[in-house]
C-alpha cells in the first residue's frame, strides 16, 4: 500500500483491469451475479403468490357478471309484472293506470 491509502489500491486495480470503466463494469457484473439467484427466487415467490390473487380476480369476474345477467332478468320480469299490470287495469275500466283494491 502507497501514501494514497486506498485510493491507491482503486487506481491500481482499474489499471490491472485497463481502465475505470471495466472497474465499474467488473463491479456490477459481480453485484448481478451475486444478486440473480435472488431475484430468481423472488420473482418464483412472486409468480406463486399472484395465481391464487389472478384466480380470485377471475371468480370476483364471474360473479359480477353473472350478477349483471340476473339483474338484467329481475328488472324484465319486473317490467313484464307491471305491464300486465297495466293491462289488466286498463281491461277493467280504470284509465288511471292504478290497480285499486277491492
Amino acid at each position: 500500500m502507497g501514501n494514497l491509502g486506498p485510493y491507491q489500491d482503486i487506481t491500481t486495480l482499474a489499471k490491472s483491469l485497463g481502465g475505470v470503466d471495466k472497474l465499474i463494469k467488473s463491479i456490477e457484473y459481480d453485484a448481478v451475479k451475486k444478486s440473480a439467484p435472488v431475484l430468481l427466487g423472488v420473482g418464483a415467490l412472486i409468480g406463486v403468490g399472484a395465481k391464487p390473487i389472478f384466480d380470485a380476480g377471475k371468480r370476483g369476474w364471474a360473479k359480477y357478471k353473472g350478477s349483471g345477467a340476473a339483474a338484467a332478468e329481475a328488472k324484465d320480469q319486473l317490467k313484464a309484472v307491471v305491464e300486465e299490470s297495466m293491462t289488466s287495469n286498463d281491461s277493467d275500466g280504470d284509465s288511471s293506470g292504478v290497480r285499486q283494491e277491492r
